[in-house]
């Protein structure tokens, strides 16, 4: 009986916020909650919620990559960032 009121209570959690479960605690069938939403890898989507933001990947050197890595870091922002904020400028042009 326990064991059953400890799987509801996880059950009910995982629904709730599917990051708060650790994964082995969460393995629930679908019969079991039709429901509950699978936790989602990654980041937020850039494009819309539900949507998958589409991904990008160049080479650079490696001074230009530090170079970056530094100005990301006293900026307080990701690379990534960097990245899109000067395509977009560089398109707008």
């Amino acid at each position: 009986m326990a064991k059953t009121k400890k799987r509801k209570r996880l059950l009910e959690q995982a629904v709730e916020d599917p990051r708060s479960v650790p994964a082995a605690d969460a393995a629930i069938s679908v019969e079991d909650a039709p429901t509950a939403r699978r936790p989602v890898a990654g980041r937020p989507s850039l494009t819309a919620v539900g949507k998958i933001s589409p991904l990008v990947s160049f080479r650079v050197s490696s001074q230009l990559r530090e170079a970056a890595l530094r100005r990301a870091a006293a900026e307080g922002r990701t690379v990534s960032d960097l990245a899109r904020d000067a395509l977009e400028r560089y398109l707008r042009r």
